[in-house]
């Protein structure tokens, strides 16, 4: 029998596959034998060069499965007690300003919405591009008036990444991947919170736009950048009234951290962005409908919590469903509006004047 010659090849293929070790015969032709496998040690290399890879990309990732976990829920709807639901008024309010346009949606509709128009504007352009249909039975559009929920909630995601990061570095003393690390943390319960996945995906509701306009705002307002805090804060006014709350904090802030010009310098990024977004509608003439969505969003007596959902004082009492201006003790001149705001002013105060909780 010819002897085999088993040897080294110096590059180690056949037919494309790798081989590693190959046999010759007494012929001199090269015999493939099995395949070679990575060592432990190139396994090793490649197991840590993913987990770099995962650990610098973490946010990303993190943020993907988030969206795409909400686009497998999209198909789903919200079912509520009357049957009305976000969802329905987006798509009466494309089908209105499919026909009529965007400037005359306070005249044709009975609208309690403001800002939030425009980004209704845009996807009814892209819709009628696609050719898409308005029929409140119509899949695809029940899954695309979804689409700006979530866009809302990653960049709520990244508000709070960059809010846990500022706060951690400021004040806990922990090493940088230690903060990043709890960011990320932060981000994920955000992600994959129950109530949040179904207020996007489910509801097609714009929480998260205001959530995250509120947050940045104040984070801005601490960062020096008072022009920004001010546009961001006006951009969730916009889209509904819940900033309000926090107009006290964030004046209170802004004067902490530049005096009267921090408060100059927000007020003139609230202007812009007021005017760059009701500005149009004042030109039409729409002044007084909109001061009555915004008079009718800050008074009526419906027996719905959304309009009046920035007060937390109605848990007190459950039963004579108190509204702002009611006062918490008949004979004192004391409501729950100025009671909310005296809290949240002096909970800031405490937590500036208390050793190791802020600056001086």
């Amino acid at each position: 029998m010819a002897a085999e010659v088993t040897r080294f090849n110096d590059s180690p293929t056949y037919n494309g596959r790798v081989t590693g070790i190959e046999s010759t015969g007494a012929d001199g032709q090269p015999r493939p034998t099995r395949p070679a496998t990575l060592s432990s040690a190139a396994r090793g290399a490649w197991a840590v060069r993913v987990q770099r890879l995962a650990s610098e990309h973490a946010l990303l990732l993190i943020i993907v499965a988030a969206v795409l976990l909400r686009l497998a829920l999209t198909p789903l709807t919200a079912h509520l007690p009357n049957g009305l639901t976000d969802e329905g008024f987006w798509k009466h309010w494309m089908r209105s300003i499919h026909s009529d346009g965007v400037l005359n949606i306070f005249r044709t509709t009975q609208t309690d919405y403001v800002g939030y128009h425009w980004v209704l504007w845009l996807m009814t352009l892209a819709w009628d591009a696609a050719g898409g249909s308005y029929s409140d039975k119509d899949t695809p559009l029940h899954i695309f008036v979804k689409l700006p929920s979530i866009v809302f909630d990653v960049v709520l995601m990244l508000a709070v990444f960059g809010a846990a990061k500022a706060v951690l570095r400021e004040h806990s003393g922990l090493a940088p991947a230690r903060v990043r690390g709890i960011a990320l943390l932060a981000v994920v319960i955000i992600a994959f919170q129950p109530a949040v996945l179904y207020d996007s995906a489910i509801w097609a509701q714009t929480d998260s736009a205001i959530t995250a306009a509120m947050l940045g705002a104040i984070v801005l307002a601490c960062a020096g950048r008072p022009f920004s805090a001010g546009a961001v804060w006006t951009l969730g006014l916009a889209v509904k009234p819940h900033p309000v709350v926090i107009a006290p904090v964030l004046l209170l802030v802004l004067w902490r951290a530049g005096g009267w010009q921090a408060v100059a310098r927000a007020t003139a990024g609230v202007l812009l962005v007021a005017t760059l977004i009701v500005g149009p509608w004042i030109l039409h003439g729409e002044l007084r409908r909109m001061k009555d969505v915004y008079e009718l969003l800050f008074t009526q007596k419906r027996e719905r919590l959304s309009e009046l959902a920035w007060n937390l004082w109605w848990v007190f009492d459950y039963r004579g469903d108190p509204r702002p201006d009611t006062r918490i003790v008949g004979a004192l001149p004391l409501t729950f509006k100025q009671a909310g705001l005296l809290v949240s002013m002096l909970r800031l105060r405490w937590r500036r004047a208390t050793p190791g909780r802020g600056r001086d």
